[in-house]
């Protein structure tokens, strides 16, 4: 009776599933160094009032760490907060070979809010475990990606966040993630541009941006757009090539900042770029470092070739 039901009862609780984003490596990759001595005052009062107590916080500056064939990574070491976190910042581009019509810019809207409703679980799992991400379309159908937080669990986050965005050229939006995120997007496509805030970046969109698609027409098109028609704009976008200019700064060394670049280049289906040196690309000279150091003493340049690309 009541003590089998009690019984049956404690046999369907159970632990939650791992936290997989939970860090458990807080090494730092730039240790703190030590603080000087204090250098007495020449008035003879509180060293820590002498001029050499009160210089100004040191700031890293970005080096160029890696310029394969489709990835562009920059890199800044933490010289000032000396913390296991780390920030990492992406855009990512697709071939040039496809329109850039407003279907185009409505698509890469729903494929972004379909991918991040796929990532719910995720999403969560990771605020657990302090850290977070922000996917967004950009330019061209391209992706700006944002990743926050303890260095040791970001790459991981990185990989599954576009992984997700992967997925949809496979069908991973169902009818029923379809017709949520076209929901929100017709909402959202309603009501914008009403604002002055909204009213004046739509017409610098518009002086700036040759290629810029209204909401109005975008909202025109979405009764058209269907769960399917996102998989295979998604597939063209994918198998037209995948360029990552990205960057690094916080608790990355400039090793694990390239490696991250090509990790999200595999989630997306494309290879890794080579790891060894800078490889030749195109047709504009320009200055780049080759591997950074992990001490902040100078290197030397190096010329390198590398495409342009009109926006």
């Amino acid at each position: 009776g009541w003590a089998a039901a009690q019984l049956a009862r404690r046999l369907e609780l159970h632990l939650p599933a791992r936290n997989e984003f939970i860090p458990t490596d807080f090494t730092l990759r730039y240790p703190k160094p030590a603080p000087p001595l204090p250098t007495p005052s020449n008035d003879g009062g509180d060293p820590t009032d002498a001029p050499a107590a009160r210089a100004p916080v040191p700031r890293a500056r970005a080096r160029l760490v890696c310029a394969a064939a489709g990835s562009i990574v920059f890199h800044a070491p933490d010289v000032r907060f000396f913390s296991p976190r780390a920030a990492f910042t992406a855009d990512v581009c697709f071939g040039a070979s496809h329109a850039d019509g407003p279907l185009d810019a409505l698509y890469a809207v729903l494929a972004c809010a379909a991918a991040n409703d796929l990532l719910t679980e995720h999403a969560y799992a990771a605020s657990v475990a302090g850290l977070s991400y922000a996917l967004g379309a950009a330019t061209r159908g391209g992706l700006a990606l944002e990743l926050d937080g303890f260095s040791q669990k970001l790459p991981g986050l990185g990989v599954a966040v576009l992984r997700a965005y992967a997925s949809l050229a496979v069908g991973a939006c169902t009818s029923a993630v379809f017709s949520r995120v076209s929901q929100a997007t017709e909402l959202a496509l309603a009501n914008a541009g009403f604002s002055p805030l909204e009213l004046a970046e739509r017409e610098r969109l518009r002086v700036l941006e040759a290629r810029h698609h209204t909401a109005a027409e975008q909202l025109a098109l979405l009764r058209g757009a269907s769960a399917d028609g996102l998989a295979a704009w998604v597939r063209a976008r994918l198998d037209s090539g995948v360029e990552i200019a990205a960057y690094a700064g916080g608790n990355l060394a400039a090793a694990e900042a390239r490696d991250l670049a090509g990790a999200l280049r595999v989630a997306l289906g494309s290879p890794a770029p080579p790891a060894a040196g800078l490889v030749a690309l195109g047709a504009t000279r320009c200055l780049l470092l080759p591997d950074a150091p992990s001490d902040p003493a100078p290197v030397s340049y190096t010329h390198l070739t590398l495409p342009t690309k009109r926006i």
